[in-house]
């Protein structure tokens, strides 16, 4: 093999290192610590609960811790299911999900829902889109009744950060299962290797049952997803990348000429 083949071939391999380098292009991963629940009444935070798994399912039976402090602090509804889970497997962005069920038995009322995940992280794109969606059922309900829900993205990877809210989204009380939702929420401020947080805030907002003779039965599901996340590099990396690849033409240039 010959000087001039070994140089244009070490050559070739430096300008693809420099390319790799200056356009930061990594392979995407996730990964999460700690998933949280919270559940908050009357102002504040009256119940939380975590996992270092991939899914949590809250105790909501007759009894439990949460539905005891609930009951101690007034309240005329009681869960009937609580959950929450991530999805982040190897190159895809990570999701957040969760889900309630409530049985109200007189009057109006007010429950807020917290789900967030830490240390979520990608292969460094910029910029993203980050998906929202609630699905909601109602049984014996007024037609006032409703939920609300919003995502939020939080680049420092901050626990509930709130930085970059998802758009405020609504169902209402009809009849069948109600779904809202929005995926065209553009979040930045994502940066290579940096990790970052999800977190979801479910509202559901109850006026009472149709009747006295059987509870209210409230069921809500909600989404955060991180999707299509983009890998083009920004216009001032590209215009770094061709500044530098004049120098490398010439500088291989020369070794071809002196060998």
């Amino acid at each position: 093999m010959s000087i001039r083949m070994i140089d244009a071939r070490r050559w070739a391999c430096g300008l693809v290192a420099m390319a790799a380098c200056v356009l930061g292009l990594s392979a995407g991963s996730s990964a999460r610590a700690d998933l949280v629940v919270q559940v908050l009444y009357g102002g504040g935070v009256i119940f939380q609960d975590s996992t270092a798994s991939d899914s949590l399912t809250v105790d909501a039976t007759a009894g439990s811790a949460l539905n005891s402090t609930l009951s101690a602090l007034g309240a005329n509804f009681t869960f009937t299911g609580l959950s929450a889970s991530t999805s982040s497997t190897l190159g895809d962005p990570g999701t957040l999900r969760q889900s309630a069920a409530i049985s109200n038995l007189d009057g109006a009322d007010s429950v807020t829902i917290r789900a967030f995940s830490t240390d979520y992280t990608t292969g460094g794109a910029p910029t993203g889109v980050m998906g929202s969606t609630i699905a909601g059922s109602w049984g014996n309900s007024l037609s006032a009744d409703n939920a609300t829900f919003q995502s939020f993205f939080n680049p420092d990877n901050a626990q509930f950060g709130q930085e970059q809210p998802g758009t405020l989204l609504t169902v209402q009380s009809a009849g069948g299962v109600q779904t809202n939702s929005d995926d065209a929420n553009s979040i930045d401020g994502v940066v290579g290797g940096a990790t970052y947080s999800l977190s979801n805030e479910v509202v559901i907002n109850m006026a009472g049952p149709t009747t006295t003779a059987s509870p209210e039965v409230i069921s809500t599901q909600a989404i955060t997803g991180l999707a299509a996340l983009s890998v083009v590099p920004e216009p001032t990396t590209v215009a770094a990348f061709a500044t530098a690849l004049p120098v490398l033409l010439l500088a291989a240039r020369r070794r071809r000429t002196t060998a």
